[in-house]
């Protein structure tokens, strides 16, 4: 048995978010550096909007498991007023850990999320700094796993 491409690794991801419908356009992205991840999210051209950002993987176990390098990036409004109920960037993080690790985001053990033989688990998430302040971002790393 083979690994499956990143790349459809990736196209899962985002059949998963555009499912969801909590996105308002999704892309993949292969990122390798900063910079470039800076040149794609003035792409999206609705927010809230997520990026799934393909980069290199790992091979472990002598060969038999792999994991892809991949992280999300959502991007929506930033809020200036904490009273502000509306949408946030936070909401559309929140929303994607729910997705990659439902029950996380309440304080539960995360459930990895298996689709077509790949489990997910929501890593760790930072803030991005952009230079449009009326935006936000923030990467969501997600460790995708698959054995042979």
């Amino acid at each position: 048995m083979s690994f499956r491409k990143i790349s459809d690794i990736a196209k899962d991801l985002k059949a998963l978010l555009v499912a969801s419908d909590k996105y308002q356009s999704v892309k993949i992205a292969t990122v390798t550096s900063y910079e470039q991840l800076l040149k794609v999210i003035p792409t999206l051209t609705r927010t809230p909007g997520a990026i799934i950002c393909v980069g290199p993987g790992e091979f472990g176990q002598g060969m038999a498991t792999m994991q892809p390098g991949l992280g999300i990036v959502v991007v929506d409004r930033m809020i200036v007023d904490l009273e502000d109920q509306t949408e946030s960037v936070l909401d559309a993080l929140e929303n994607a850990i729910d997705l990659i690790a439902p029950g996380q985001t309440e304080g539960k053990p995360a459930t990895p999320l298996l689709i077509s033989g790949v489990s997910y688990l929501a890593d760790n998430y930072r803030p991005l700094a952009l230079a449009n302040t009326s935006q936000a971002a923030y990467l969501l790393e997600i460790t995708a796993h698959q054995r042979r």
